[in-house]
């Protein structure tokens, strides 16, 4: 994700834009991998709940940082404000860097193939994708509609993060059922 921050940030035609947006998103589905595994590896001491709310924490508060990064370039610029998402995202990778890991299970690779066979993974990564599928079109699209009818970027941005907060809000409830 920093690096595609930074190569969107330095990208002169639209081939560094599409390779920007392909890292993009390899990028980010590391991020949710490593996300989730912190979820797990913080999460035996406290409640399913608890977890389950983290988890669910997570892809709206994701889904924001765009927008308002976007937003942001449209006050101080595209170059610079992809530029401090770059810095800040080095920061991040610093710090997960320095976080103490724990061992991991061994697994065979003959157990992970026989694992992409089973049905129920499947269905699992598909229902997992076709959300993301969606999303990722609609933080395209609903910008460049909405700045296509008038809005500004501090709009759009702003309009992002409310939507943002309501979802947050409702999935916490959700959880806490």
């Amino acid at each position: 994700m920093t690096a595609a921050s930074l190569g969107f940030a330095l990208a002169g035609n639209v081939w560094a834009l599409g390779a920007s947006r392909l890292f993009q998103g390899i990028g980010s589905s590391f991020s949710w991998a490593g996300g989730l595994a912190l979820g797990d590896r913080r999460g035996p001491a406290r409640s399913g709940a608890a977890r389950c709310s983290e988890r669910r924490w997570a892809p709206p508060s994701s889904g924001a940082t765009g927008p308002v990064v976007g937003a942001l370039a449209g006050i101080v610029g595209t170059r610079p404000a992809l530029s401090a998402a770059s810095v800040a995202g080095a920061v991040l990778v610093g710090w997960a860097a320095a976080t103490p890991g724990i061992a991991p299970e061994r697994q065979t690779l003959r157990a992970g193939l026989l694992a992409v066979r089973e049905r129920s993974l499947l269905a699992g990564l598909w229902l997992i994708m076709l959300p993301a599928l969606l999303f990722g079109v609609l933080i395209v699209l609903v910008p460049l509609q909405l700045n296509g009818q008038g809005w500004g970027t501090i709009a759009i941005g702003a309009l992002f993060v409310v939507t943002t907060a309501v979802e947050t809000v409702a999935e916490s409830r959700c959880s806490a059922v």
